[in-house]
């Protein structure tokens, strides 16, 4: 009887944990700009990702597999930006999950 209820208490905080991931949309968040390296949260998990940045001009494509928790950190190592930089960063999960973050240039940066 004991065992049992373990078994249906373990169940229902997986469900639990699911539906809470479900409900959430993914995004993602800088952490460093040299090289380039962003966080996403709220993936499925274990899922690939394949994460594609465009920074001036030139895309970038890495792609890899989600944590447990629905998280990864992606590192671009060809990727430099600085204030100035225009930078575009979109996740695609396999489930088609996506997120994305822009980065636009400081307005100390723009033309007069």
């Amino acid at each position: 009887m004991l065992r049992r209820a373990a078994v249906i208490a373990i169940v229902l905080c997986a469900l639990a944990t699911a539906s809470a991931n479900a409900g959430t949309s993914p995004s993602l968040r800088l952490l460093d700009r040299s090289p380039l390296t962003v966080r996403g949260d709220h993936f499925t998990p274990r899922e690939r990702v394949r994460v594609t940045a465009t920074a001036d001009g030139k895309v970038t494509r890495v792609a890899m597999r989600v944590s447990a928790s629905g998280t990864f950190r992606a590192v671009l190592e060809t990727v430099t930006v600085d204030r100035c930089s225009l930078v575009r960063v979109v996740a695609v999960g396999g489930s088609g999950r996506h997120a994305q973050l822009k980065m636009l240039p400081s307005p100390m940066c723009m033309p007069q």
